[in-house]
């Protein structure tokens, strides 16, 4: 029998290859909204710090020669709070939402056992 036939005629083999654009990404939260043509975009972020748009430091000495010395570094224009960077956003059917459901409550499940397990071990 070929590669990536069934193997019985009750049976699909599914081949799993990433993507030349796959990669691993943090999320430190999620956020959704739904599509007029009903499709579900879940979008996934990271939170961190902000990062300042602008800072200066004044040149205290230029010397003769190339170098300089430069004094304390001054944020010049920042945003206050913290930053949410969106990662990538998630299109999904309502059918998909739920399989999506249903695998992470199994996974929040597993999850929860191990640690339950762990903390009846340590007692």
């Amino acid at each position: 029998m070929s590669e990536g036939k069934a193997t019985t005629e009750t049976e699909v083999r599914f081949h799993y290859q990433k993507s030349p654009l796959y990669r691993t990404i943090h999320a430190d939260g999620a956020t959704a909204s739904s599509t007029p043509k009903g499709y579900a975009a879940l979008t996934f972020y990271n939170e961190r710090g902000v990062i300042p748009k602008v800072t200066s430091r004044p040149i205290l000495d230029s010397g003769d020669g190339p170098e300089v010395t430069l004094g304390q570094e001054v944020v010049i224009e920042s945003l206050d709070g913290v930053m949410r960077q969106l990662e990538t956003t998630v299109m999904l059917d309502p059918e998909m939402i739920q399989e999506l459901a249903g695998l992470l409550q199994r996974m929040a499940d597993n999850l929860n056992g191990r640690i339950e397990s762990s903390e009846e071990e340590r007692e």
